[in-house]
């Protein structure tokens, strides 16, 4: 019975470590070193700011996004990727494979909401060249969601 418990006890404390890891990590993947966040950044910070399209195939990004998440990708970007000049906390992206349903790119700021519309521009949302931009509260209220929208090929009524 002793054992049983050890066990038990021992399974939960590695299900609590695996939750707590980056996704890289779960996956087996190498982790992104800084030399490749350094080489994506532009990239990313320029869907996160609405104005490029995100491409998950571009040989630059490819070290951060691992290749079984069918299209969407939850980042932890290094001290000091900023978006608007606001410190990044997380960074989530989501693109359809089948472009039907277009893409959005989330960045979690360390700012409250009126900062971030501040750094942002934004006036509730903004259009842009590829989408649309806005701000929504984050998880906590020092927390602020920023997301670029982009519009799929599926026609909405």
């Amino acid at each position: 019975m002793k054992k049983l418990a050890l066990f038990v006890v021992a399974a939960l404390a590695c299900t609590s470590a695996m939750a707590q890891m980056p996704v890289p990590l779960l996956d087996n993947d190498a982790v992104a070193n800084p030399e490749q966040w350094k080489i994506a950044a532009p990239i990313v910070q320029a869907g996160l700011e609405c104005r490029q399209q995100i491409n998950p195939d571009n040989p630059a990004l490819r070290p951060l996004l691992p290749s079984n998440d069918a299209g969407q990708w939850e980042l932890v970007p290094p001290k000091g990727f900023a978006v608007f000049g606001l410190p990044v906390q997380s960074i989530t992206i989501y693109i359809d494979p089948d472009g039907e349903m277009g893409a959005s790119y989330t960045a979690s700021v360390a700012a409250p909401k009126a900062a971030a519309i501040k750094a942002a521009k934004l006036n509730g949302q903004r259009k842009t060249k590829i989408g649309s931009l806005m701000a929504e509260q984050g998880s906590r209220p020092s927390l602020t969601d920023i997301t670029c929208t982009v519009s799929g090929s599926r026609e909405t009524e």
